[in-house]
């Protein structure tokens, strides 16, 4: 089997050693900073194309400097990306305490769902109990499938229900809902209707996000559950957070 091909830094390292350079040696032919240099030896930085390009010219490397450049990621993206994902449960039942303690004190909850049943339809579900007595202001948007569209018809028939049951559930988790609404001090509810095909389950608590999936065959708190923290640059906090507002822009508000 081959060995894979060294990273940009080691590359670089090596090539340099063996033409009997020292770092000090190296960094006039550079025009960089040792400093530079080190970072990209360590891998903290990997350089542009085009210096990657003038370094595998100095050190008469044949393009493969240019090249590990191109399929390098620095340390700190990789470190990023792996934060990102801080927790991964293999369906809701590990983390449901921990969402449940968080919305009792948050200030903002988004729920993108099917029905909501098992969210805040029925008394024991994820969510109802904070949404049902606060001690703060809780500002609640809320999505749900509108019972009425072909995706909820075609839903119906991937988890084996008639679609006018399936129908029935999301009509009974909106009437909940508008009790809690009528009811519930300290809590500003907002309920919409989307029509599009349902893939992602997501809760937004404040700060921290999680998700998981829909598919034939099973509900979105039976799939794997990602936990996923708000970072700075974070393409997944971004990404979900930026698709859940998209879509209540655009659904049907019904509360």
């Amino acid at each position: 089997m081959d060995e894979p091909a060294p990273a940009f830094g080691d590359l670089l390292r090596q090539l340099r050693l063996a033409r009997g350079l020292s770092l000090r040696a190296f960094q006039p032919l550079t025009n960089h900073s040792k400093s530079l240099i080190g970072d990209w030896e360590t891998g903290r930085k990997v350089p542009t194309s085009d210096v990657a390009e003038r370094l595998d010219h100095i050190l008469d490397a044949g393009g493969r400097l240019a090249a590990a450049a191109a399929t390098t990621r620095p340390a700190a993206a990789q470190d990023r990306i792996a934060s990102e994902v801080a927790r991964h449960f293999a369906h809701q039942g590990p983390v449901s305490e921990e969402i449940r303690r968080r919305s009792l004190v948050a200030g903002r909850l988004d729920v993108l769902a099917i029905r909501g049943l098992g969210i805040v339809g029925l008394n024991d579900s994820l969510l109802r109990p904070a949404l049902a007595s606060r001690t703060a202001t809780l500002k609640a948007r809320i999505l749900l499938l509108d019972p009425d569209c072909e995706a909820a018809a075609c839903r119906a028939g991937e988890i084996g229900e008639t679609p006018a049951a399936f129908a029935s559930g999301i009509k009974f988790t909106l009437a909940r809902i508008e009790e809690l609404a009528a009811s519930a001090e300290k809590l500003d509810v907002t309920v919409s209707l989307y029509t599009s095909q349902p893939i992602w389950r997501t809760i937004r608590v404040d700060d921290m996000l999680w998700v998981s999936s829909v598919a034939p065959g099973w509900e979105g708190h039976e799939s794997t559950i990602y936990e996923i923290p708000k970072t700075p640059r974070g393409s997944f906090w971004s990404g979900y957070c930026s698709q859940f507002d998209g879509m209540f822009a655009h659904a049907r508000r019904v509360i």
